[in-house]
């Protein structure tokens, strides 16, 4: 009696198991996984509006966040478009001078992108109360310490 106590439940996993894939359409296939060649939505105006409530952004400093909105934006696309890019020459075997000049490019790239954000930032962040100039230090942080594998955070 032991024994079959032990396997009962095995049993009754395999009946259910079995008699589901019997009933055609009982249940919803899982959605195939993305493909490597498909690119991800752009989550960039769920991260502008998630900092503008952070920030308590107010009326009187609307139009400087939304030229710092315009600049998140136009950075997002500017990246999207160089990954973009790279996936289509991923298969490519590139030499190491080559490798060597895409990793410029996506320096100057990222330098360029965040020169373009601090020049809209600054008169936001002066408009700041020290409240709101603290809550931008944590959640505007790049660096080694933040984000995924140090990478910047907006």
């Amino acid at each position: 009696m032991l024994r079959f106590t032990r396997l009962a439940p095995f049993a009754v996993a395999v009946a259910l198991g079995t008699a589901a894939a019997s009933l055609p359409g009982a249940f919803a296939q899982p959605a195939a996984p993305q493909t490597q060649a498909q690119e991800r939505p752009s989550r960039i105006e769920g991260r502008i509006a998630f900092l503008r409530t952070e920030l308590k952004i107010t009326d009187a400093q609307a139009s400087l966040w939304d030229n710092v909105a315009a600049v998140l934006r136009e950075n997002d696309r500017a990246r999207r478009d160089a990954f973009a890019g790279m996936r289509a020459a991923r298969d490519q075997k590139p030499t190491v001078l080559e490798r060597l000049e895409r990793r410029e490019k996506m320096a100057e790239r990222q330098a360029a992108s965040a020169a373009k954000l601090r020049a809209a930032l600054e008169p936001l962040y002066a408009a700041m109360s020290d409240e709101q100039k603290k809550t931008a230090d944590e959640l505007l942080a790049g660096g080694r310490h933040h984000g995924r594998m140090g990478h910047r955070r907006i």
